[in-house]
C-alpha cells in the first residue's frame, strides 16, 4: 500500500498547482494558468490523489481544512466545494482509502512546491 502525499497553491499571480508524490517517487506538479483559491487547489490535490490511488492506500496533505470536512468533523460551509467532497468520500469508501493530515515539513509534495519556481 503506498502513501501518497499531495499539496496545492493557489494563484500567484503566474499559476496555479498542485504536487502529488507517490512513495519515495520524484513529485509531479500540474500547473494551471486560470485562477484558483489555495483551498481549491487543495482539494484538487486530494482528490487527483484519491483518483490515482489503489485499494488501501494512504493520502496525506497539510491540508487539516480539507482532511477535517471530508472526514465530516468540519462542515463545509462553500457549497461549491460538496460535489468535490462528495466525489472524494466516494473513492475513499470505494478504494478504502485513508486521508490523513501531516505537519507541512512532512509533506513531500509540499516541499516539491516551495522549490518549484
Amino acid at each position: 500500500m503506498a502513501k501518497i502525499y499531495c499539496d496545492g497553491a493557489g494563484w500567484s499571480g503566474d499559476c496555479c498547482k498542485y504536487a502529488i508524490a507517490i512513495d519515495d517517487k520524484e513529485p509531479e506538479i500540474t500547473r494551471l494558468d486560470e485562477y484558483h483559491t489555495s483551498n481549491e487547489m487543495e482539494y484538487q490535490a486530494v482528490y487527483s490523489a484519491a483518483c490515482r490511488a489503489q485499494t488501501g492506500d494512504t493520502i496525506l496533505t497539510d491540508s487539516q481544512l480539507v482532511v477535517n470536512q471530508v472526514h465530516g468533523l468540519w462542515k463545509v460551509r462553500h457549497a461549491k466545494f460538496l460535489p468535490t467532497v462528495s466525489a472524494i468520500r466516494a473513492l475513499m469508501r470505494n478504494k478504502r482509502l485513508n486521508l490523513k493530515w501531516v505537519r507541512r515539513n512532512e509533506n513531500k509534495a509540499g516541499i516539491a512546491l516551495e522549490k518549484d519556481k
